[in-house]
């Protein structure tokens, strides 16, 4: 695992040397958000749902030609979790277990038609804060409601692994898809958030717009 870090890291090192070194034709700035739809990737059982998240930051687009840019990005990220009890006798609902992302994925654009392009690369992230969400009512009667933060330094503060989308352009306006995943577990081992994920590593849908400058 400490290998794939050190790949990953080499990748979006040498991504952002080939910027300093290249003359880009053309680089376009632009903002962009929307929402995620979130999981953690686990061989543990359990009743799991994705979770809705939201997501927004920069991008900088540097195209090297007409075929090809780099992008790299700037993003918040709310990934995580969703735990649903079910309706039975004894509790109903839900609690979220929420991850604070500051995260920097540098992709590879690929133009596919003139407002169509595909893109893939690598992301690190790190983690700015966690906590829960508790909404349940137990024996339909007691009413459970609660917002609890957790000790960050539980978690792996770095998140890592592979990102990759299709774009569609109606110029400024973007709209897109992407979908990341994670190669670091979430959990440090031999914590208490082990004994609880395992190794379970971020799962993200984003569906997002953006606009560009």
């Amino acid at each position: 695992m400490n290998n794939m870090r050190k790949i990953c890291f080499l990748i979006i090192a040498g991504c952002f040397l080939s910027v300093s070194i290249v003359h880009a034709q053309k680089s376009v700035v632009g903002i962009k958000g929307g929402i995620n739809l979130t999981s953690l990737t686990s061989d543990q059982e359990g009743d799991k749902s994705l979770k809705l998240g939201v997501h927004a930051g920069v991008y900088d687009k540097i195209a090297f030609n007409s075929l090809l840019a780099l992008q790299p990005e700037l993003l918040y990220n709310l990934n995580g979790l969703k735990i649903d009890y079910g309706n039975n006798a004894i509790i109903d609902g839900e609690t979220h277990f929420n991850l604070h992302y500051l995260s920097l994925p540098v992709k590879l654009v690929v133009n596919l038609t003139k407002n169509l392009e595909i893109q893939a690369g690598p992301y690190v992230g790190y983690l700015i804060a966690a906590s829960t969400s508790t909404n349940a009512t137990v024996l339909d009667y007691f009413n459970i409601s609660s917002e609890n933060e957790l000790d960050r330094g539980v978690f792996n503060t770095w998140d890592y692994g592979l990102t990759g989308g299709l774009d569609f352009y109606l110029d400024p306006l973007i709209i897109g898809v992407n979908y990341s995943a994670g190669l670091n577990s979430v959990a440090k081992e031999d914590e208490a958030s082990y004994s609880l994920l395992g190794e379970a590593k971020n799962s993200v849908i984003q569906i997002f717009v953006g606009i560009s400058f």
